[in-house]
């Protein structure tokens, strides 16, 4: 994860959103000191490995993905296929 927007619980009007932007915010410990904590509403997914962002989700159901060739393609149909493993991603089948 690359960057993650999200309401702040705990803190009332004075302080509401918070902005996380790094390499690999997941891994840092200020991250999961704070996480259950924070209600987010738009993430980006990166690829460390390259450091490219793959896709950027948002609470309201809006993906936005990012073309840059085949190898990219691939990478975000593996995004897709794990967080719908995971139930994160639900999809309606048409009759």
């Amino acid at each position: 994860m690359g960057l993650l927007f999200g309401s702040l619980e705990g803190y009332g009007r004075s302080l509401r959103t918070i902005g996380l932007w790094g390499d690999d915010i997941a891994d840092a410990k200020f991250f999961h000191d704070i996480r259950n904590r924070i209600g987010p509403f738009r993430i980006s997914l990166r690829d460390t490995k390259v450091d490219r962002e793959i896709a950027s989700i948002g609470s309201q159901g809006e993906v936005s993905l990012y073309y840059r060739g085949l190898s990219h393609l691939d990478q975000t149909d593996r995004l897709l296929k794990y967080l719908t493993g995971l139930s994160a991603i639900s999809w309606s089948s048409s009759t």
